[in-house]
């Protein structure tokens, strides 16, 4: 994964989504993601450095071109390079609730592994959704 700039077997947290227009009209799915460590970022479509985003950073406030540990990647490639998904919910009246996704392997024919998560509207309260990362 060195070569991808993630680190093996780590942690990661997902920060935010967005939803890139391309000027061919198709969207691409992007994820924030952040490394912990503030350092080791994707090199891969859709890296800090990619002059992709010379066209396209307007439509991604949070974009940054900083070595800082946060990144965006497009949503097939964390399926690709992330195995595992766990989603935190914290409510004041326990200490955790979590939802592990675990993904199938790359030769498996169908190797999405997704859970959707639905909150209701009036809900107030953080979402932490951990990445974890093997080679």
């Amino acid at each position: 994964m060195k070569n991808a700039g993630l680190v093996d077997m780590h942690a990661y947290s997902l920060i935010g989504t967005n939803i890139v227009t391309l000027k061919n009209g198709k969207e691409e799915r992007l994820l924030q993601i952040r490394n912990p460590w503030a350092r080791f970022e994707w090199n891969g479509k859709w890296n800090d450095k990619d002059p992709l985003w010379d066209e396209y950073k307007s439509q991604v406030p949070a974009y940054e071109n900083k070595d800082d540990g946060n990144f965006f990647m497009r949503f097939d490639d964390f399926d690709k390079f992330f195995y595992l998904t766990s989603i935190c919910f914290f409510n004041h009246e326990y200490e955790e609730a979590s939802v592990n996704d675990q993904h199938a392997g790359l030769d498996d024919p169908n190797p999405f592994g997704l859970i959707e998560f639905k909150l209701s509207k009036d809900t107030n309260s953080m979402v932490v959704v951990t990445l974890d990362q093997c080679n």
